[in-house]
């Protein structure tokens, strides 16, 4: 069999659904996977056969882990499309690292990003963590009410690293925004004690899902993104233009740009979130999870989960990827229409500039594990 290419499956856009039936469960009716037929032509030659397993299996481990319910089709498509089997298999048959070198791991919760999937994947592998649905403490979750005083002197590396220490935890995530200090002594930055990661969305998807999640019409999104002044406090800025304006920029960035007003984000802080993009241990982008996903397997010894043990949890139920919902009025509400696109392209220009090199930065990684 020809080594796999991340690319390679590319050829047989209509054949992954039917090997996914070979080698993964069956996918439900009205899964975002299931829009797609059995192919038009069966394969023709041996190279076309082994297209299609290749495909397949990316499929079948999509659906095993869950993720075609948190990601659009479009996005799972990708994940398959790209999916190196050799890659993941080469890597996942290593000695995992020793415990004595595994530093807990934090990761990025970008809202809307995989965190509460990530989460899920934690408790599969047994590993130690928060106990709130999103792995975070009440300090570090997205609905956090922190003064700027807490911030500038309560939260410090030696705090947290006490508190992994005392609960003996090994993953847990910050779903807020992130302080990112470079004096390894204050802020949410404490490399020295943690793995730090992070999985990146198309930004115009983060977007969409956000809307859907949180039940904000384009009409709200066009108002906050007109708004001309910075955010005041540290929180609550979910309703906000925040989340809608560079928010992966943002969060990279920390407080130096997290809260300045739309159309505040420059390229000296897309810079700035490069650089901070390169320093972590890990980076995945849903186009390329599958393969990609090695990176946590080298880094802590961790393996694919089965659906039953990482199955999907869906916060917006009501209009989730991959449900039938999608097509009701009340969806429609919070759905992106195509006449706001290129202003919401507009608005996010540097976070698709920098979704493109966090592309780059994550097969580097990858690739990096051979």
């Amino acid at each position: 069999m020809p080594a796999a290419s991340p690319r390679g499956a590319g050829r047989w856009p209509k054949l992954w659904l039917l090997a996914a039936a070979a080698v993964g469960p069956a996918l439900p009716r009205g899964s975002a996977l299931s829009v797609e037929l059995a192919p038009e032509v069966p394969p023709q030659s041996d190279v076309d056969q082994w297209g299609a397993e290749l495909i397949g299996a990316g499929a079948g481990l999509a659906h095993r882990l869950g993720l075609d319910a948190h990601l659009s089709f479009k996005e799972v498509a990708a994940m398959v499309g790209n999916y190196n089997r050799s890659l993941a298999e080469a890597v996942a048959s290593r000695a995992p690292p020793s415990t004595e070198q595994r530093l807990p791991m934090v990761y990025l919760h970008v809202h809307k990003s995989l965190g509460t999937w990530m989460c899920k994947m934690a408790r599969a592998q047994n590993a130690s963590r928060p106990g709130d649905a999103d792995c975070a403490t009440h300090d570090d979750w997205i609905w956090a009410k922190k003064s700027w005083e807490w911030y500038d002197f309560d939260n410090t590396c030696s705090r947290r690293v006490k508190e992994i220490q005392e609960n003996g935890w090994t993953f847990l995530e910050i779903e807020r925004w992130v302080d990112f200090q470079d004096d390894s002594l204050h802020g949410d930055w404490c490399p020295e004690d943690a793995f730090y990661t992070m999985i990146l969305r198309d930004p115009m998807e983060r977007a969409q899902s956000q809307m859907y999640a949180n039940m904000q019409s384009w009409a709200s999104v066009r108002a906050w993104l007109a708004e001309g002044e910075s955010w005041p406090t540290p929180y609550n800025y979910l309703h906000s233009h925040i989340p809608f304006d560079n928010f992966y920029v943002r969060t990279l960035c920390g407080r130096t740009c997290h809260f300045l007003e739309a159309g505040g984000i420059t390229h000296a802080h897309l810079e700035l979130a490069k650089s901070r993009l390169q320093q972590l241990d890990a980076v995945m982008t849903t186009e390329d999870l599958l393969t990609q996903l090695s990176q946590l397997t080298a880094i802590t010894g961790w393996r694919p989960a089965t659906k039953a043990q990482a199955g999907s949890v869906v916060h917006n139920t009501k209009c989730a990827a991959g449900t039938s919902r999608l097509a009701t009025d009340e969806c429609r509400a919070f759905a992106l229409p195509p006449s706001a696109m290129e202003q919401m392209r507009d608005a996010n220009r540097l976070d698709l500039e920098l979704y493109e090199f966090a592309k780059q930065v994550a097969k580097q990684k990858t690739d990096a594990l051979l």
